[in-house]
């Protein structure tokens, strides 16, 4: 099996948001969030990339006249297994990340002499 340019699209994606979660984690203000959306947005590029249809390169054009041949998509269940692992990990990076920001700890003041 050959690596195809979707394949080494999808890699670079993934690696350059693991890269860009892992930079904005620990920055203030509203970089997780650009991160969660760049997060989003890679998403939807995989499952787009996922779904296309995919031919031989070399495949011949049919005619109307012939008879046209069911191909079988025989990656239907690594498709699908991919799509159940990135649709986990995506809901478990929302909630890792919602719980990291706003379950910060808030540190107790002293009190001032009470006014009555």
């Amino acid at each position: 099996m050959d690596l195809g340019p979707g394949l080494i699209i999808i890699i670079c994606l993934w690696l350059s948001a693991l890269i860009i979660c892992g930079i904005s984690s620990s920055e203030p203000g509203r970089c997780p969030f650009l991160a969660a959306a760049y997060a989003v947005a890679v998403t939807v590029i995989t499952l787009i990339l996922i779904f296309l249809p995919r031919a031989p390169i070399d495949a011949p054009e049919i005619s109307k006249e012939e008879e046209q041949v069911h191909i079988q998509d025989e990656y239907i269940i690594y498709r699908l297994l991919l799509c159940a692992f990135i649709g986990v990990s995506f809901i478990v990076g929302i909630i890792l990340t919602l719980t990291g920001d706003l379950a910060e700890q808030v540190q107790a003041r002293p009190l001032n002499k009470m006014k009555i």
